[in-house]
């Protein structure tokens, strides 16, 4: 017996401009799912733990159900299923990208998380790659303070990887808001352009205020300019040791390939080390 739903209404032509826009059922195979399901899935940086999804509905079968229902959290739970493949369902990008949009239209940032990471990496070529899809959908779910979306747009628009352009000022605005939600690439982006002066005044000891806050997350960007701003004696006093200390645990932290320019010169940025996540 399968579960049946029709597609989102939402423009899927986001997913690839050339599809070609058909009414195809999505169909859960209920009886192959365990009955015993209480919910293990990880999750892309939402602000939902994997215990309070698990805790919406306590069976995949109740998922499903929710799902056909237009309960988006339980949407966003088959979507993620279909995503990673779990608990009985293979994976599928297709379905995965309906369920996220049909729990995406009813506003469940979540959701438009996950579309955005999908769209903007093509998900280890499992869907075509739309960076200006992936915006898109970043952008969306920023405008519910979901600080990780908040940060991909201002990497965007850092970068100038949008229809728009660069745009240095938006950019800041957005690192503040994520670096204020405690989202560390947010920290280490808004302590960035502090030092460089992109968006904002050049201001190092708010540079250094917010490296620091990202450093004790071991951000491998932040512990670099952290040591650039003690090998340079900007806004602290300079000091060769604590530097080379910084500099040396950049090269063990997250994001380890941002170590940086050799000669310690300039600081990392991420156009000279773009950040991949």
């Amino acid at each position: 017996m399968g579960i049946c739903i029709n597609k989102p209404s939402t423009p899927y032509s986001i997913l690839s401009p050339s599809t070609v826009d058909k009414e195809i059922p999505i169909v859960i195979d209920t009886e192959s799912l365990p009955l015993d399901y209480t919910g293990t899935l990880g999750l892309y940086n939402s602000d939902l733990t994997p215990s309070q999804i698990a805790k919406m509905i306590p069976k995949i079968r109740d998922h499903a159900t929710g799902a056909i229902n237009g309960i988006k959290e339980s949407q966003y739970v088959i979507g993620y299923a279909y995503d990673i493949g779990t608990d009985g369902l293979s994976v599928s990008t297709k379905d995965a990208v309906r369920f996220y949009m049909l729990s995406a239209k009813q506003d469940f940032h979540p959701s438009m998380y996950n579309l955005g990471v999908m769209f903007s990496s093509g998900h280890g070529n499992r869907c075509p790659t739309s960076v200006n899809g992936g915006f898109y959908w970043f952008e969306k779910a920023a405008e519910f303070d979901n600080p990780c979306a908040q940060f991909h747009v201002g990497y965007y628009l850092y970068r100038g990887d949008t229809l728009s352009g660069q745009d240095l000022k938006r950019a800041a605005s957005y690192f503040k808001k994520a670096a204020h939600g405690e989202f560390v690439l947010g920290e280490s982006g808004l302590g960035l352009i502090y030092i460089t002066g992109e968006g904002v005044d050049v201001d190092y000891k708010k540079a250094r205020k917010w490296l620091k806050k990202a450093a004790l997350k071991n951000d491998s960007m932040a512990l670099y300019n952290m040591g650039y701003l003690f090998k340079n004696g900007l806004g602290v006093k300079a000091n060769e040791e604590r530097a080379n200390s910084y500099f040396s645990l950049a090269r063990e932290g997250t994001n380890p390939t941002m170590v940086g320019d050799p000669e310690f010169l300039n600081p990392v940025t991420f156009r000279s080390q773009p950040y991949v996540g």
